[in-house]
């Protein structure tokens, strides 16, 4: 921004980098008209996209970083001036001279300059904001946007491998011990159960009913596998 020559030059990388307008198309349509300072939300006119059921027009707001800007223009606006960046014009070569700021600002030049500032502008927002009030800011699809213009960042990969996201496991290292000591007990009962061979659990005796046979008592074998445990539905694991 420093190294632009003027308000216009800065207004334009502006509404493209914190607008996410398209440059320069939907920069040069942009008019006083369409700027409500007050309620703080712009209408952008897409030549692009005039094909659609709204006629290429949408709602964005002012963003803080791009109202600043918007500002330093409108103090230098004369009555009757229509468009906000006039210098913006279709026979206005944007890219030789937003090549040389770059430049003079002691940087490379980036492929697709405009297209990239916009990319940006989307990959922020969407961060922030649900998708698809993003999309309709920025005009275009939910899909357009995933596919042509969001970035998967660095900063935001670091953060997610060093900041929790969901709960944490409260007091696992004494779960941890819990269970170690359980498996050994279940251990050492099933080697006990092994080395003595297959038991049988004395049952008392009930009370005998005239005329009836007693019933032999259940057999459980001890030590094998696949039984159930003591939830009596399913075998007992550990926590998962």
């Amino acid at each position: 921004m420093k190294a632009a020559p003027d308000a216009q030059w800065r207004a334009i990388i502006a509404l493209a980098r914190y607008g996410g307008l398209r440059t320069p198309s939907e920069t040069a349509a942009l008019k006083w008209s369409d700027l409500d300072f007050a309620a703080g939300r712009m209408i952008i006119n897409a030549s692009k996209t005039e094909h659609h059921r709204s006629g290429g027009r949408r709602v964005c707001p002012m963003f803080p970083e791009l109202r600043p800007y918007l500002e330093d223009l409108d103090a230098l606006a004369e009555k009757g001036d229509e468009f906000v960046v006039p210098r913006c014009g279709k026979s206005s070569n944007l890219r030789t001279m937003f090549i040389a700021i770059i430049e003079r600002a002691g940087h490379e030049a980036w492929p697709k300059l405009f297209q990239n500032l916009r990319a940006s502008r989307e990959t922020e927002l969407l961060a922030l904001y649900p998708a698809k009030d993003v999309s309709s800011w920025l005009g275009n699809s939910v899909p357009v946007a995933m596919k042509h213009y969001a970035m998967a960042r660095k900063e935001v990969f670091e953060d997610a491998a060093l900041k929790p996201s969901g709960a944490m496991p409260e007091n696992a290292d004494e779960n941890s011990e819990a269970e170690s000591e359980a498996d050994a007990k279940q251990n050492a009962k099933q080697t006990v159960a092994t080395a003595s061979g297959p038991q049988e659990h004395v049952q008392k005796k009930s009370p005998r009913i005239a005329g009836s046979l007693p019933l032999p008592p259940p057999k459980v074998i001890l030590g094998q596998s696949g039984g159930m445990g003591d939830t009596e539905f399913e075998s007992v694991t550990s926590a998962v």
